[in-house]
């Protein structure tokens, strides 16, 4: 039986250092600390695991954290993009989607002043983004994924040719993104996300070709669509396309995973 080796895990409390909405449904963290020099392998785009005490009696610290079993009784994990990190300034950017008290992570960001500590934690990847060379790019992603897709177009080759397509619940969330000139983004305006979604559609409506790269990221239920179809597209090898369900419709981030992870099988 072959074991697979677990990557390593690079784990810190950090400090909120400035809090600003970009848009009306996003809120840019920025987090400081000494502590940030423990995710010196940390890759922009990555995903990051944000720790928040379920009670004020928990003690968050960087021992806390690395109690495997600790963290799951003791703290709500929640799953985002690691937005930028400026070394020069000891600087980690993380953008939360502000949807209101339901969710702890948006609870937190909405309510969270200067000062206020956050438990962080990333797995060393060494997975790229994107391919280096593909024909066209083609992204895809609802408003939880406009962190990650926003990092994708950053660093896209320059010569890049394709489109984004991004889903936010209307014209005050559309950002001025950087990218290529030679991709097109399309923003795509949904006031009920998790209801509603026409990221499928537009997907189904390509002519994709040989070599062309798909990536997307969204709820569950449309995330499955998107993987079905992409399946049957025989013109693209399995290795040029990436699908993910970042969230499912009325279903906790904990609650889900089993479901989620099932879409990137």
């Amino acid at each position: 039986m072959i074991r697979r080796e677990m990557p390593a895990i690079m784990s810190g409390v950090l400090t909120l250092k400035e809090k600003k909405y970009v848009t009306p449904h996003y809120i840019r963290i920025v987090l400081t600390g000494d502590e940030i020099a423990n995710f010196k392998d940390a890759k922009v785009g990555d995903n990051n695991k944000i720790a928040i005490p379920k009670s004020k009696d928990v003690v968050l610290n960087s021992a806390s954290l690395q109690q495997r079993e600790s963290v799951k009784e003791n703290f709500y994990i929640r799953t985002y993009t690691l937005r930028a990190l400026d070394w020069e300034q000891g600087e980690m950017v993380v953008d939360f989607v502000a949807h209101g008290d339901e969710g702890p992570a948006s609870s937190w960001a909405i309510q969270a002043e200067v000062g206020d500590k956050l438990g962080v934690m990333m797995k060393v990847k060494n997975k790229a983004l994107f391919p280096e060379e593909a024909n066209r790019y083609f992204l895809f992603g609802d408003h939880t994924a406009v962190p990650v897709v926003s990092v994708m177009l950053e660093k896209l080759p320059v010569e890049a040719k394709g489109e984004a397509f991004l889903e936010v619940f209307d014209e005050s969330d559309i950002l001025d993104l950087e990218a290529p000139k030679g991709i097109k983004v399309n923003w795509l305006l949904n006031s009920k996300p998790g209801q509603q979604s026409s990221l499928f559609t537009k997907l189904s409506q390509l002519n994709l070709a040989a070599k062309d790269f798909v990536f997307a990221a969204c709820e569950h239920g449309f995330a499955n669509q998107m993987q079905s179809h992409l399946r049957e597209q025989e013109i693209l090898e399995r290795k040029d396309w990436q699908v993910y369900a970042y969230w499912k419709y009325g279903v906790s981030e904990d609650a889900s995973s089993v479901d989620r992870k099932s879409i990137r099988a």
